[in-house]
């Protein structure tokens, strides 16, 4: 029999969790219906995250906790989508039910014993599941809206300001000229990515805790065509109406030097048979070893699976050789 019940409140996001009240009403009102029934509170549970998608730690650490207790802990929440607004989630909440888990809602008051209940609740998160992808899919069309616009939808990049929503971002008068800076140092072909950072931060531009960029951030700054005016999201580029800051040539230019400066992987020996040879016991192909002055081929998951390479061409039942249609296949 239930004795003891966890209550659990959730807000979205972080910031609701620090300037909202939702959190403060849905304790409240929790409480207020576990007085009124005479239920006993032993834990509360409070998440700052959206239930859109599966994988909060603080439900999945509630609900292991009620399938651990064996119906002696319920559950109290606010509302139906408090709990869930994905069916993957409301599926464990379901699971718990049937396995005698007492889980009320303060605010709708579902009996969760009866099958109306339950199929009032099942609906209710349906309905939030179809809120979640209808609002996701509102998200998207206002984004590309606003992208076809030549609007950048997004927090500004380095460089730019935001002036609000729906408006065009504006160069910030302090950094932007450091932008520029950055792209004609590069330009001129004496910077590495290393040197570069490190005279930028001498003259400014750093990040938020006041280091130099990282090279990483750096390269991905100087490859952003943001900066000549063009918007790319997710593979497709759009034209911004937003002020460039450098021309196309010298855009050009400094990824010119970009691709010529990316190290290129080189293959330290070229095997004859690589991808040609594999073991008959777990079908893995052979990997091309040099040891002193000869090439074996050896399996790494079968012990004894070896060959010399000037061996190859002799029958041997460990190790088979691949057609040439059976090697595109592996190479692909």
């Amino acid at each position: 029999m239930t004795t003891k019940y966890i209550a659990y409140t959730r807000v979205s996001t972080t910031k609701q969790g620090a300037t909202g009240v939702s959190l403060v009403e849905q304790k409240r009102f929790i409480n207020h219906y576990a007085q009124r029934r005479g239920l006993e509170i032993c834990t509360w549970y409070e998440e700052q995250q959206t239930a859109a998608r599966k994988g909060r730690p603080i439900f999945d650490l509630v609900v292991e906790q009620l399938k651990q207790s064996e119906g002696s802990i319920g559950l109290i929440l606010h509302k139906v989508d408090r709990g869930a607004r994905n069916l993957r989630d409301w599926a464990s909440i379901g699971e718990a039910i049937d396995q005698g888990v007492d889980v009320r809602f303060a605010h709708d008051d579902i009996d969760m014993h009866t099958r109306g209940g339950r199929l009032t609740a099942d609906i209710q998160a349906v309905i939030a599941a179809d809120y979640i992808r209808n609002l996701r899919e509102e998200v998207k069309k206002g984004i590309n809206g606003r992208l076809s616009q030549g609007l950048y939808p997004f927090q500004a990049m380095r460089g730019y300001r935001d002036t609000g929503s729906g408006q065009v971002k504006q160069p910030n008068p302090a950094i932007a000229p450091l932008i520029i800076l950055a792209f004609q140092l590069y330009a001129t072909g004496r910077h590495s990515l290393n040197s570069l950072r490190l005279d930028l931060h001498s003259r400014g531009l750093m990040t938020s805790t006041g280091r130099p960029l990282s090279p990483g951030a750096l390269s991905k700054l100087l490859h952003n065509p943001f900066y000549k005016g063009t918007i790319s999201v997710g593979g497709r580029l759009y034209s911004g109406k937003h002020q460039p800051l450098v021309s196309e040539d010298l855009f050009g230019r400094v990824q010119d030097l970009l691709h010529k400066r990316k190290p290129k992987r080189e293959r330290k020996h070229r095997f004859r048979y690589r991808h040609s040879l594999r073991c008959r016991g777990c079908k893995n192909c052979l990997i091309g070893e040099k040891q002193k002055q000869f090439i074996y081929y050896r399996c790494h998951s079968c012990p004894g699976v070896c060959v010399r390479e000037d061996r190859v061409s002799k029958p041997n039942h460990r190790f088979e050789r691949l057609s040439r249609q059976q090697i595109k296949e592996v190479a692909n």
